[in-house]
């Protein structure tokens, strides 16, 4: 039996409708040189953990030390203050760089903006991002051109990054074949990105639905996906 559309299971029909068209699951973004320990606080994640494998690096591949990026995933002075903490304890000299989340992203992209954020939304102008048919978010800022390379990237609590930021970081060490180990808890994640639909796609979406016979008048043209 075909449904009618009502605001209140609207999102539902729009995600089960999805479903055919692509696996709503490939909206979570496949990180190629992304690294993700995730772990609740207290338990070892950044002084045992990241520790351990910068250690094991060191003891086969030191080089690859000896030019680390290590970053917190927060915004303030304190933040970058946290990286430099972090950096001393996972046993990296003071020779590697360190940076809070938004210098990091400065870093890797100029054409880097900010999210706006509403009642714990953060939202992107539709023009630094590309959601792909096949469920695919892209952003468009372009990679920084820069001789400044490191060897591998140390980040932690890479919960406060979203992404399309993650997207970006992931973009960057794929073209410089880098590995990025992020330490996090992603249970923490309270905030959510929102990424328009564009109408072609929504009336794809639709279209679908109907061979499954679910008939949607309409459905919202924004994805609302968790910060990480």
């Amino acid at each position: 039996m075909g449904a009618g559309y009502d605001a209140g299971n609207a999102t539902t029909m729009a995600t089960d409708a999805m479903t055919p068209l692509f696996n709503i699951h490939d909206l979570v973004p496949q990180y190629d040189n992304l690294i993700l320990i995730d772990g609740r606080p207290g338990t070892g994640k950044s002084a045992a953990t990241a520790k351990l494998i910068t250690s094991f690096i060191q003891k086969y591949k030191s080089d690859i030390t000896e030019n680390a990026w290590v970053i917190h995933g927060g915004d303030s002075k304190e933040s970058t203050t946290a990286s430099e903490q972090l950096r001393n304890a996972i046993g990296l000299s003071d020779t590697n760089l360190v940076f809070n989340r938004l210098g990091l992203l400065k870093k890797l992209s100029s054409d880097y903006v900010e999210p706006t954020e509403q009642n714990g939304e953060y939202k992107y102008d539709t023009k630094d991002y590309t959601l792909t048919e096949d469920g695919k978010l892209i952003p468009n800022w372009k990679l920084t051109n820069t001789e400044e390379i490191p060897s591998l990237i140390v980040i932690d609590e890479v919960q406060q990054f979203t992404q399309l930021e993650l997207t970006l970081i992931d973009k960057f060490a794929k073209e410089h074949g880098i590995s990025v180990i992020c330490l996090g808890d992603t249970a923490q994640s309270q905030t959510h990105s929102s990424f328009e639909l564009e109408e072609k796609l929504a009336n794809k979406i639709i279209e679908e639905a109907k061979k499954e016979g679910v008939t949607i008048e309409k459905i919202p043209l924004t994805i609302s996906l968790a910060r990480t």
